[in-house]
């Protein structure tokens, strides 16, 4: 394996490339985070992690089985919280649009289902922007409504036993009206 440093332009426009390559030709292009070259991004790819091919700086790892993990959603990598009205999240995704269709390229006639991300951005303005929709955004957005609608369960729920006591007793003091009438 060999490391060296080239002027070339990535796709990401950057011109400070770190290429690293393996005695098999495979190569990997990364930008640096800094202008100097320096910096702590890297990324892995690889066989010889067993269960992951790939493995980033952030801890974050594509499993043999092909399944993202984020590994860096521990609070302490975390800043700026805000709470969340979970019922109000759910009447958002309740309003929004959810539709099956398939992209114009690259996938031939897969299917897929969901919001567009026009409309996930109008409702919720998280993430990246009008674009695109994070795993991670639409998790919390559904692990939210999620919550609101267990809210809305408990709720009933509590109000259905009022309801029945209050039946029980409205059935107990008819049998005594019954009783004294000798109706029943």
């Amino acid at each position: 394996a060999n490391w060296f440093t080239e002027a070339a332009s990535s796709c990401l426009g950057s011109t400070n490339i770190a290429r690293f390559a393996l005695d098999h030709g495979f190569s990997v292009d990364y930008a640096s985070p800094r202008a100097d070259g320096g910096g702590t991004r890297w990324l892995y790819i690889g066989d010889l992690n067993v269960g992951n091919t790939i493995i980033a700086w952030s801890g974050a790892t594509l499993t043999d089985a092909g399944v993202w993990v984020n590994a860096t959603s521990s609070k302490t990598k975390k800043t700026d919280f805000a709470a969340v009205d979970s019922r109000e999240v759910l009447a958002k995704v309740a309003r929004l649009p959810i539709t099956t269709w398939r992209f114009k390229e690259g996938e031939g006639e897969v299917r897929h289902m969901g919001p567009m991300a026009e409309d996930f951005w109008a409702a919720f303005e998280i993430g990246y922007g009008p674009q695109t929709i994070a795993d991670l955004d639409a998790r919390g957005v559904a692990l939210a409504a999620i919550q609101g609608l267990h809210q809305i369960v408990q709720q009933k729920e509590t109000n259905l036993q009022q309801q029945r006591r209050e039946i029980s007793m409205l059935k107990r003091k008819l049998q005594a009206i019954e009783a004294k009438l000798g109706l029943k």
